[in-house]
């Protein structure tokens, strides 16, 4: 009797074991952020092909992408915009590999207040993270500093890592430019600073808001931020913050820190 009162106690105890098991597992993951870091820099790939392009479309720069062959429909505004990459990997500038295509809708020129830019990727890989969905890029004008702001916003955006794995992401996200605009034709040494927020499901479900605690220094020649800080919170777990660090570098390390311990985190 006494040995199967104990077996039953056993039994018991490791029931109790194995959710606390499971969730401690779980708050060691940095999944969200590997997941919310990779969308970030691709829609930051996007933004720029929006944001350059557009001025292609307006007559105001030269396409000098050796990757894509750039196509317009229209002579008049709205115009269609089609950014091809074929329909294999080509490196562009900045070890970037992109193929597929990008198509984008620009309802009138992009230097006007108001213009707004549909983004649609179409079997269009970014480092070979594929993105789905649109994306809406749309200038507001010069603030009180008179710097050029814009406005990112997506809802469910798909990545798909391979067959098996993909995550979602969203987004609302302001681009103000802090650096580069005496020169608004010439983009390759634009830097913004990028404020907002962001949120999205990872690869294991996991649901994730990102708010941006201390703005983003983007250049647009960098896959990732140079500069800033963000507050990421996922459901059940402790939150997290994501330190970009404070340089003008172009470099894909950041910090994670939850609670009082850090982790390095390498960007892709």
């Amino acid at each position: 009797m006494k040995f199967v009162n104990l077996s039953l106690l056993s039994v018991f105890t490791i029931l109790l074991v194995l959710p606390s098991c499971t969730k401690w597992k779980e708050n060691r993951s940095n999944t969200p952020a590997v997941d919310h870091t990779i969308a970030q820099s691709t829609v930051h790939d996007l933004f720029r092909q929006a944001y350059y392009n557009a001025k292609i479309a307006e007559g105001k720069t030269q396409d000098i992408d050796e990757c894509s062959n750039f196509s317009r429909d229209g002579e008049n505004y709205p115009v269609t915009v089609t950014l091809d990459f074929g329909e294999e990997n080509c490196e562009g500038r900045y070890n970037i590999n992109r193929r597929g295509s990008v198509v984008m809708i620009i309802d009138k020129a992009f230097s006007e207040s108001g213009a707004k830019i549909t983004v649609n990727p179409q079997n269009f890989y970014v480092n070979d993270y594929k993105v789905e969905g649109n994306l809406e890029v749309s200038y507001s004008g010069r603030n009180a500093e008179e710097n050029p702001t814009y406005k990112l916003t997506a809802s469910e955006l798909l990545f798909t890592v391979d067959e098996s794995t993909s995550f979602t992401w969203s987004l609302n996200r302001t681009y103000e430019l802090i650096d580069g605009k005496a020169d608004m034709n010439f983009v390759w040494d634009d830097v913004f600073a990028v404020r907002g927020s962001a949120n999205g499901s990872d690869r294991e479900a996991a649901v994730y808001t990102a708010e941006i605690d201390e703005f983003l220094t983007y250049a647009l020649n960098c896959r990732w931020p140079s500069a800033g800080k963000e507050n990421l919170n996922t459901e059940d777990r402790d939150e997290r913050e994501i330190n970009y660090g404070d340089s003008e570098s172009c470099s894909n390390k950041a910090e994670i820190k939850r609670k009082k311990k850090s982790k390095s985190l390498d960007m892709r």
